[in-house]
């Protein structure tokens, strides 16, 4: 229950903030962290148009929808709240206990959505090659599954399986119309996809999506990789290099108005100790084009020579 003084400071704050409750008994009976809906000056019936929350550090929010008012406040506000070294120490005790055990469950819970990921990809079947997807990226995918059964996952739509470890982590899936979902729930930082069969001695090229990667593996007939987008560069080369070791490394970079596609290639490169330059930082250039990726280059009619040379 909430402590009596807090909650009368906070009823009384919020009178004084313009909410009204025309009886206060209902919420002296709630507890923390909840929703409790109670009638205000000029609710009629059951209607409940107040609502209020408290919090375990003494604050509270409360809302009138008919006014279209929200006010809160905290008890602690102003106070100097001067701890002991032993409760100091304590206090950061109990806050590294509680991280430790955050990173547990979380971990728990990557564990159990890798498994339901690799349940789901094996319950896949072969992608019909006029899928949407396919067809808009112009792109060709012998190893392109979809998921057709049941409604609990996303029916229809392409299904991407991402790595860690060299083994099935999360999917991705695209729909006909270009839509894109993360499978809920699943670790995304460093994973990666990859379109092809890595051999030994092979740069490794990483794209940022789906579409480029298979763009440029058909064209190159060898293994390029995607992160999935530009944030996760950094993290999926990390990912790529403990398992495929090599200093032979090429980015396939987006180009955008905003540099982000080209900028977290070369901080990719450097945080994984390589040196960026104009021969693995590649980007594609078309005149009166300042977007697009090597997906967009190709079906533009841009040469395929000039992409044999580029990631030769």
């Amino acid at each position: 229950m909430i402590d009596y003084d807090v909650l009368q400071w906070c009823l009384d704050d919020m009178i004084k903030k313009g909410i009204k409750p025309l009886c206060s008994d209902y919420i002296k009976n709630c507890d923390y962290e909840q929703w409790v809906p109670f009638m205000t000056d000029g609710d009629k019936g059951s209607t409940k148009s107040g609502r209020i929350k408290f919090f375990t550090n003494g604050g509270y929010c409360a809302c009138n929808w008919k006014l279209n008012l929200t006010v809160g406040g905290n008890i602690n506000a102003g106070k100097q709240n001067k701890l002991t070294k032993q409760e100091l120490a304590q206090y950061k005790r109990e806050q590294r206990e509680r991280a430790k055990e955050r990173i547990k469950l979380e971990r728990l819970k990557h564990l159990i959505k890798a498994d339901e990921a690799k349940l789901i990809y094996n319950s896949t079947l072969k992608a019909d090659v006029n899928h949407g997807y396919l067809v808009k990226k112009e792109i060709k995918d012998d190893k392109a599954r979809i998921y057709k059964d049941g409604e609990l996952y996303y029916k229809n739509w392409l299904v991407i399986p991402l790595y860690l470890n060299g083994a099935i982590q999360s999917l991705q899936f695209i729909s006909p119309k270009a839509d894109k979902r993360f499978l809920s729930g699943a670790k995304k930082k460093g994973c990666y996809g990859l379109c092809g069969d890595y051999k030994p001695g092979e740069s490794v090229i990483l794209a940022e999506g789906y579409a480029t990667a298979q763009t440029l593996h058909q064209i190159l007939n060898q293994t390029v990789f995607f992160g999935l987008d530009a944030g996760n560069l950094t993290h999926a080369l990390k990912s790529i290099l403990e398992i495929y070791p090599t200093d032979k490394v090429l980015m396939a970079c987006d180009l955008d108005e905003s540099e982000i596609g080209v900028k977290s290639a070369i901080q990719a490169m450097v945080d994984n100790d390589l040196t960026p330059s104009r021969e693995n930082i590649l980007y594609p250039e078309l005149e009166n084009h300042n977007k697009l990726d090597w997906n967009d280059f190709i079906n533009l009619n841009g040469s395929k020579d000039i992409v044999l040379n580029k990631f030769k």
